[in-house]
């Protein structure tokens, strides 16, 4: 029996340490990142299908919780927003489940973001300065990024207006805090003007100092007190109990870019408060202008009319160089009686330099003989709706009439039992401003809930404009929906086929919304954008998004050779993807093509035929598949084979224009023959294979001619497939025939008669002309003939005997080096 308890108590430790084994092996891992892009934190390890949670620390701030759901291998993950990472510092993130620490965490680190000009900051000692080259005035330049986080390490330079200012540093970087410390002095009067830069990214800051050199007289000034005067204050006889002081941070810098001497504090602390309770107050300090002082570095004492209150470090708040002028006090300040108190604050050096707050303490015994507060829980003060009518609920003292006024007509109700209400108020709906307030009805002002404002908002939101970044993305690409709307929105989302996705919005562009996305299959998709006001009034645009297919790889190494009339195209194919064909595109710009054939088959090779010789021709090859085709493709050219013949008319003559024509054995002449009919040219002309250019003379007018340029190479080998014909008409002033022209000259015949053996001369001619034999040639003429005949028929077998004996041994040589 003693055996089995000590097994069942086994087995019950074993129970209660089993959820800490199974998360013995879960780990948690962060990436460090940048302030405002956000970061990614995985999970890995951890139980299947299970629900964590996930704890994030900020440097400052409250922690942030985010539920996450594991999957079947025990992984999750989750990806923190850039507006929870926009303060710079080390973060710590842990696991949790119901509640109970896993005891798994990690830290990483957010560094600051770029410098940005707007919130970097110039601070002066003092703007007036003595020229007297020994006085100084003492200069901070703070450099921050977009969300005020301090950037060190960073060379800056202080440049003055004037060349005579003398400025010096100590130092020759920003601090930890961003500050970088200079002093000027000068012995020239003038106003001097000074602006900061920062040397590695070479940005000039907006801000800029202005400091008077010479006498003037300045006076500093306080609000006094309107209540003060009349009423006891108290220091910090007992000290904060729970004194917590917390540093000012620089995120809520001053969006001036220039700062004077301090005029008087601003407090900032809760309206109300009951008997006890633990509060927050903000102390700035701020010039004549409003603007926060950041080097103010005095010590602020704290008083309240309440004689038994804690205030917050004993009531003695020293400012420091790192607050920047603004120190947050966290649940330092407790009221320990209930009545209308005053928080008054002021220099220790300076009693003209002071503030105050006011704060309504409720609970406990009162001491004031003012009226009760009548507390309201809804609807709260400064809120909008978005119907004309709203329900005012608080509590008060039990069974009181109760009257609100402020709305549409004057609402009436009670309290019950336990001194709740709830009254239903109409709001007027011409007016967007309601100033409320609860009093209680029969008892003259006993009971008042003071005034509170609501707003009136029952227009939708409007969507100025969504726009996708492509218009006409790719599939699997990214893309980027950009959304403006009005300022002040409260909620905006997306949705693409499945639940809503919220949009981020864009750092210094009020009511610019972004997401980027995965651009879903190709098609056309409908994206609805549904934005939502606080007021809770909502509106949709309903989009399209069209989705291309993604392209074919790109067909390379294209290649064109050239033929006679024809160019050889040869390419590698494609063997990542499956295709069905290749399109060939061929114009004479590489800027334009002017067609396109499709090989109807899967090739690496084709010829384009039908091309103009010698003219330059471009080609590009892209591969196809049902839709899709190649997005991108490589352009070659390649000139024809050929000669282009070009003819210009002249006056009773042709100017033709030939291109340079490319051959394997080199050309010895040019064969040019023309008639006036096609097809059938009755001259001929040799020319010089060197000429790209000749002058036919002596043609008529208005007469079409028809003209052959065809090549000849040195063997004498006439190259017929690489001829050229054209056409032309000659025009001028000069002679043409016409149907209607007489013959300008004597066509009558005349009949000689013969007197003798010898002819006698024509009638027309002088008498001393010698006569013509009537027997023909004399036998000399026929002799000299016959020779030249004969030296002709020698000199042609001559030069054909040696141009077949200069082919034959051209033929040798080829077949001879073909075979070596």
């Amino acid at each position: 029996m003693i055996f089995m308890q000590r097994q069942l108590s086994a087995i019950v430790v074993l129970t209660m340490l089993l959820p800490h084994i199974a998360y013995a092996a879960a780990s948690i891992r962060a990436d460090d990142s940048v302030a405002g892009l956000g970061t990614d934190i995985a999970i890995v390890g951890a139980e299947q299908r299970t629900e964590l949670t996930i704890v994030v620390t900020p440097p400052l701030g409250a922690e942030m919780t985010f539920p996450v759901q594991t999957d079947d291998e025990g992984n999750a993950a989750l990806q923190l927003k850039g507006r929870d990472t926009e303060i710079a510092g080390l973060y710590r993130a842990s696991l949790e489940q119901k509640g109970t620490d896993l005891g798994t965490s990690t830290t990483f680190e957010v560094l600051p973001d770029s410098i940005s000009p707007l919130t970097s900051s110039i601070q002066l000692s003092s703007d007036v300065l003595m020229p007297t080259g020994t006085d100084t005035v003492d200069i901070v330049v703070i450099l921050r990024d977009q969300f005020g986080n301090p950037l060190p390490s960073r060379p800056l330079k202080l440049i003055s207006s004037r060349a005579g200012d003398r400025i010096s540093s100590p130092q020759s970087e920003t601090d930890e805090g961003g500050m970088q410390n200079f002093s000027l002095s000068t012995k020239e009067e003038g106003t001097i003007f000074l602006r900061a830069i920062d040397l590695l990214s070479g940005t000039l800051i907006d801000a800029e100092a202005v400091v008077y050199a010479g006498t003037l007289g300045r006076a500093v000034g306080g609000p006094q007190s309107a209540t003060a005067g009349n009423r006891q204050l108290y220091g910090a006889q007992n000290g904060s109990n729970v004194a917590a002081n917390v540093l000012g941070r620089n995120l809520y810098g001053q969006v001036t870019t220039q700062f004077g001497l301090v005029d008087h504090f601003e407090i900032v602390a809760p309206a109300e408060l009951e008997v006890n309770e633990d509060a927050t107050i903000r102390i700035t300090a701020v010039d004549r202008n409003g603007n926060r002082v950041e080097d103010y570095t005095g010590t602020v004492n704290l008083s309240s009319t309440d004689p038994l209150a804690f205030l917050p470090v004993s009531g003695e708040v020293p400012f420091e160089p790192r607050n920047l002028g603004e120190k947050v006090l966290t649940l330092g300040l407790r009221f320990r009686t209930a009545d209308e108190h005053i928080l008054y604050a002021e220099d220790s050096q300076n009693s003209d330099i002071n503030g105050q707050a006011y704060v309504t303490v409720t609970g406990g015994d009162s001491n004031t003989s003012g009226a009760k507060k009548i507390l309201i829980s809804s609807p709260t003060a400064g809120s909008t709706v978005n119907i004309p009518q709203v329900t005012v609920a608080g509590t008060s003292e039990p069974f009181v009439n109760l009257i609100v006024t402020g709305g549409r007509g004057d609402a009436e109700g009670d309290t019950d039992i336990n001194g709740a209400f709830s009254i239903p108020v109409p709001l007027r709906t011409d007016q967007t401003e309601h100033v409320l307030r609860v009093k209680d009805k029969d008892g003259l002002g006993r009971l008042d809930s003071g005034e509170f404002t609501i707003y009136l908002d029952n227009q939708p939101p409007a969507i100025i404009d969504a726009t996708f970044s492509p218009e006409k993305p790719v599939e699997n690409t990214n893309v980027l929906l950009v959304v403006h709307t009005e300022e002040n929105i409260a909620e905006i989302a997306a949705q693409f086929a499945g639940a809503p996705t919220p949009l981020e919005s864009v750092p210094d562009q009020p009511g610019t919304y972004q997401h980027l996305f995965t651009a879903p299959a190709a098609g056309i998709h409908q994206v609805l954008v549904s934005v939502a006001d606080s007021a809770g009034n909502s509106a949709q645009h309903t989009m399209s998004l069209e989705v291309d297919q993604k392209g074919l790889p790109k067909v390379q190494n294209l290649q064109a050779l050239s033929e006679i009339n024809a160019v050889t195209l040869q390419w590698d194919p494609i063997v990542s993807e499956k295709i069905d064909a290749y399109r060939i595109y061929v114009g004479e710009s590489p800027m334009q093509f002017d067609f396109s054939l499709d090989t109807e088959m899967l090739t690496t090779a084709a010829q384009v035929a039908g091309l103009r010789p010698g003219t330059e021709y471009f080609f590009s090859v892209t591969a196809l598949e049902t839709n899709r085709e190649s997005a991108e493709f490589d352009i070659v050219s390649a000139m024809v084979k050929g000669i282009r013949l070009a003819v210009t008319p002249q006056d009773a003559s042709l100017l033709i224009d030939w291109s340079t024509l490319a051959t394997e054995a080199p050309l010895s002449s040019f064969i040019l023959e023309y008639g006036a009919e096609p097809e059938k040219f009755t001259e001929k002309r040799f020319l010089n294979s060197e000429l790209r250019n000749y002058t036919l003379r002596n043609l008529i007018n208005d007469v079409k001619y028809y003209l052959k340029l065809t090549p000849v190479d040195v063997t004498g080998q006439i190259i017929e497939d690489l001829s050229a014909t054209a056409e032309g008409t000659p025009n001028g002033q000069g002679f043409s025939i016409t149907p209607g022209d007489e013959v300008p000259f004597d066509t009558t015949i005349r009949t000689i008669t013969r007197t003798t053996t010898a002819t006698v001369a024509p009638p027309d001619v002088h008498r001393s002309a010698p006569h013509t034999a009537a027997t023909g040639l004399p036998t000399v003429a026929w002799w000299a003939l016959a020779g030249s005949a004969a030296a002709g028929l020698m000199f042609y077998w001559n030069r054909r005997r040696k141009l077949h004996a200069t082919a034959a041994f051209l033929q040798a040589m080829e077949s001879h080096y073909k075979r070596t």
